[in-house]
């Protein structure tokens, strides 16, 4: 059916995970870079908005038939749906954009995703990393002098030192014994923490310390007891021996493995956390480190969340792993049985944190029961370990011998497996792969004394752990069943051993040679797991990797699709003094550097001027973009336009990448000569090569000319308008354009950064007259001052165009008395009131200054003086404004004000009416620069003394008077004046007349 869709289709392509972002499909697209399905694919025919809709299948496949997209139509495909943490890949051979543009037929038209988390890829040069132990204390002796921390190639194969070279990158004596490991990309330092096990010496930082190691340097990273008081428990050991070849008993911390010290240790997703889970209080930590991926000094940015018991017996839970994945962190912890001693009570969890809340969700509880693979078919007993037991710091008896007692010719083999899940990875498809590391092999060593002081026998012990899957079935996690993981089957089904009585990973098993038939030792995994996404392959860290070769550790890299064993790596074998089979290495990690950034998309011939890419729009070539840092407008990089208009910027073409976080600048310089080759059929008038003229203007010979004008900006379409608009804006005078943009975080592509360009055909040359009325100083004047107003006049069309013969009116009101003009072009003539004649090029401008001065006539008392300018005349066309025509929001029209305070009386009940312009859709008064309540009016009566001043407001475009209306307090007395009064003569009968002496 899938060649059949193949041979049909008109258009068709695969949406695929490009994990190693490199643009291109990985070959084995069935194992390695899979498709993705129910991705959203969106055809557009021609300038057709109608949409064709379907989704890929489950191999990511899409197919368009001809009924749909007839033969030699020009398309637009756009691609939605994609999954959360999932951005374009990289524009390469044979990945693209979400934006497609193609004429039919079409075939492998391919797009590519891809997520920071899942790369990991530098070709061969992909390095690993892992942690060795030796026997003894850290510091004084030979066990310091031997390796902590080595790095090998990623694909190598056979025993260290001769099949390939490792480099050793810390000594014990710097670290100590270390096994959580994890890799600070931006800073390219690999971050380690201690491990308690038994005959191995701790570093300088006992418990409670990080490591750093880079640039060949290692140095103590922080100790979080001092720093935070976080408590880890203490160093249990006692009386280790600085020489590595002396045995030693290590009695105390038999009882604290996997109690003290650090489990898991990962950054967050864009380095600016550090988690880690503390064994000792059983807490998943969170600290938010500073901008320069410092520790703070702030307690406050440490956070911590007690991890939950599962429900096991007596509270014996024990947690250990972690794993950052799609934006959540994953737990894992153990029942250990440890206080009931009952096998029945071993059973592992799997916790999913969310740092947004802080909360845990169990995703899968499973018994650990099943039966197991015997440990060592070598000996009379050792075969009997077939199981899981609880966590315990008994001694156990020798399995090696009859009878089990510790003799010195041994050999004494112990075992006394004991579960800790100490890793967890993720399958591409969400499967989890959980890596079992025995607790005993820590407890353990080799050629080592048992705890007791008595006790001078040497042992050998076994780390044997268990390597399970966990998938993903209808929003369920579910653990394998008899090898069989989802849809796929493994190679250990109905072996007799494992969950359901089978293994998906069979190959965990050692040979004594090549041609035996029954495995010495069946269950080999020492709990460290790692996974490269679109490799298929799991490294695990075991015992004895390679048949035939002892007491050795080192990695089987399994196939993650059948289970079985693709290559082993020996790091030692036969080493005096190492861990033998008792978990001689500790975590592996891939040094994975962050994926770049690329930034950029098309400049396409917007033939419809809708700002929109329709699939029958031409992209422009030839054109030069440039990328520049516009902090300190250095230019940073240069890219041509080519296949179709496209232009990127990235690690190709910017020296060291782009920078996370940082704010760009695209450019294109309008005045460069233009090289425009569009699809045919789609071609601008004039021709389609078009040599030495500017992209704005483009001559062809005749009286017409061929202008390139910037399309309309953020063109709000039915959805997702930001892929398929233009970005631009003008700048310098219209000669240049420029996009703004800020990059992601790093690994984040960003293809929507577009610019397109329109045809503009014209009987003469047009220009872009710009004027611009302002007063000079301050606005509030009393009359009998003298005012002084400017006006600028511009040409901001093309630098090609020419606005000749141009005259600019400017008529003094009547209360305002003419003193003098400047101008730097022209002259202006009192008596017409009229400037000119001016000739301005493209962006050229001249400027005219009056001085006036402000009389009272007429009556005038106070208010506003208003002084309007506007282009009278010219030859041409202006392209947005027309002369003469009293239009305000024009850019030819331009006015300025000053304002002569009035007097009222408000004791006396005066007020003032104060008018606005009509036509506004919206008027707001205020006095100062407090609203007035109501106040909603184009005019406002006003009965106190203050500053009035409005905003109004028409189609949604606001504006307010550049001056405030002026009201001054004034209720003067009338000039004095005689009051006259009279004086009666009375008569009285009881009062005498008093007359004047």
């Amino acid at each position: 059916m899938l060649l059949a869709g193949f041979a049909q289709a008109q258009v068709n392509g695969t949406v695929f995970q490009d994990f190693n972002a490199n643009g291109k499909r990985t070959p084995g697209t069935d194992t390695l870079e899979i498709g993705v399905p129910n991705i959203k694919v969106r055809l557009f025919v021609g300038n057709s908005a109608t949409q064709i809709e379907k989704l890929t299948d489950k191999k990511g496949y899409y197919a368009f038939s001809a009924l749909e997209i007839p033969a030699d139509s020009n398309f637009r495909i756009e691609f939605a749906n994609i999954p959360a943490f999932w951005t374009d890949s990289p524009v390469g051979d044979d990945s693209r954009t979400s934006v497609l543009f193609g004429k039919a037929p079409q075939v492998k038209f391919d797009f590519g995703i891809s997520n920071d988390e899942d790369f990991c890829y530098g070709g061969d040069d992909t390095k690993v990393i892992t942690s060795c132990f030796a026997n003894g204390a850290a510091i004084g002796g030979s066990a310091g002098e031997e390796p902590a921390i080595v790095m090998f190639g990623y694909n190598v194969n056979g025993k260290a030192g001769i099949d390939f070279p490792v480099t050793k990158l810390a000594k014990i004596k710097q670290v100590g014994a270390v096994w959580p490991a994890t890799y600070q990309k931006l800073k390219k330092q690999v971050v380690v923490a201690p491990i308690v096990r038994r005959h191995a010496g701790l570093g300088s930082l006992g418990t409670s310390g990080l490591y750093a190691i880079s640039g060949g340097v290692t140095d103590t990273l922080i100790d979080f007891k001092k720093r935070y008081g976080i408590d880890f428990g203490d160093d249990p050991h006692v009386g280790l021996d600085p020489d590595m070849l002396k045995p030693n008993h290590d009695s105390a911390t038999i009882h604290h493995v996997g109690k003290r010290a650090f489990g898991g240790l990962q950054f967050s997703r864009y380095q600016d956390s550090l988690l880690f889970i503390n064994l000792f209080d059983k807490k998943l930590y969170i600290i938010l480190l500073e901008a320069n991926g410092a520790f703070p000094t702030d307690k406050n940015k440490v956070q911590s969340f007690s991890i939950p018991d599962p429900g096991c017996s007596n509270g014996d839970y024990r947690p250990w792993a972690l794993k950052y994945h799609r934006g959540e962190y994953y737990v894992g912890v153990v029942c250990s049985g440890e206080t009931s001693q009952n096998k029945d009570d071993l059973k592992f969890t799997v916790y999913r944190f969310s740092p947004n809340t802080g909360t845990f969700t169990n995703l899968i509880t499973e018994p650990l029961t099943y039966k197991r693979d015997p440990l060592d078919a070598t000996t009379p007993y050792c075969f009997t370990y077939d199981r899981w037991l609880p966590w315990n710091a008994e001694w156990p008896q020798v399995c090696s011998l009859e009878p089990r007692v510790a003799r010195p010719g041994g050999p004494n083999f112990i075992m006394n497996p004991q579960p800790i899940l100490s890793d967890i990875e993720f399958d591409v498809n969400g499967t989890m792969i959980l890596g079992f590391m025995d607790r005993f092999g820590l407890q353990a060593g080799l050629d080592n004394y048992g705890p007791t002081a008595a006790d001078t026998m040497k042992y050998v012990s076994f780390m044997s752990g268990d390597l399970l899957r966990v998938h993903l079935e209808n929003g369920v996690y579910k653990l394998e069943q008899n090898g069989k993981s989802g849809d796929l089957t493994g190679c250990g089904i109905n072996k007799g051993a494992g969950p359901g009585g089978g293994e998906f990973y069979c190959d965990d098993e050692w040979f004594l040679n090549n041609t035996a038939t029954v495995p010495a030792h069946a269950e080999t995994a020492n709990g460290g797991v790692n996974f490269v996404p679109g490799t298929n392959e799991i490294f695990a860290t075991v015992m004895d990797p390679i048949n035939g070769v002892f007491a050795s550790a080192g990695y089987r890299v399994f196939d993650n699709k059948t289970g079985k064993v693709k290559r082993a790596i020996s790091l030692y074998d036969l080493k005096p003094g190492s861990f033998g089979k008792s978990g001689g290495i500790g975590d592996v990690v891939s040094l994975c550097d962050p994926a770049s950034i690329q930034i950029g998309n098309r400049i396409w011939f917007d033939k419809n001027r809708n700002g929109v890419q329709e699939g029958n729009e031409a992209g422009l070539d030839g054109i030069i973009v440039k990328l520049f840092d516009p902090q300190t407008d250095t230019l940073v990089a240069t890219d041509t336009t080519k296949n179709a208009g496209q232009f990127y910027f990235g690690s190709s073409n910017v020296l060291g990448g782009l920078k996370p976080l940082r704010n760009y600048e695209i450019r294109v310089d309008m005045t460069q000569p233009g090289l425009l080759t569009p699809y045919p059929g789609n071609t601008p008038v004039g021709s389609p090569n078009i040599l030495n003229l500017s992209l704005r203007t483009a001559a062809l010979g005749d009286s017409l000319s061929t202008q390139y004008d910037l399309s309309p900006a953020n063109v709000n379409t039915f959805s997702d308008p930001q892929i398929r608009d233009s970005d631009a804006a003008y700048t310098n005078g219209k000669n240049g354009l420029v996009i703004a943009l800020k990059t992601k975080n790093f690994g984040t592509n960003d293809f929507t950064q577009d610019i397109g360009l329109m045809e503009k055909r014209v009987e003469v040359v047009n220009f872009d007259l710009e004027l611009k009325k302002v007063l000079i100083g301050d606005c509030k004047k009393q009359i009998g001052d003298t005012v002084t107003f400017q006006i600028v006049l511009s040409n901001v069309g093309d630098r090609l165009s020419v606005a000749d013969s141009v005259f600019v009116a400017d008529t003094l009101v009547n209360n305002l008395t003419f003193i003098s003009a400047i101008t730097t072009s022209g002259n202006f003539n009192n008596t017409t009131h009229l400037w000119g004649p001016l000739k301005l090029a493209g962006g050229k401008s001249d400027t005219l200054t009056i001085k006036a001065k402000i009389n009272a006539n007429n009556g005038f008392e106070g208010g506003a003086i208003v002084n309007t300018a506007e282009v009278k005349s010219y030859k041409g066309i202006d392209i947005d404004s027309k002369p003469g025509n009293g239009v305000r929001t024009e850019d030819d029209f331009g006015l300025a004000l000053a304002s002569v305070p009035t007097k009222i009386c408000p004791q006396r009940g005066d007020t003032l009416i104060i008018a606005a312009p009509p036509g506004y859709t919206k008027y707001q008064w205020f006095m100062g620069n407090v609203k007035i309540e109501g106040a909603t009016k184009a005019t406002l009566e006003v009965a106190a003394a203050g500053e009035y001043r409005v905003e109004v407001e028409l189609n949604g475009c606001p504006s307010q008077n550049c001056c405030p209306a002026i009201v001054t307090e004034d209720c003067p007395c009338p000039p004095d004046i005689c009051v006259p009064f009279v004086i009666r003569k009375t008569k009285s009968k009881n009062k005498p007349i008093v007359r004047p002496q």
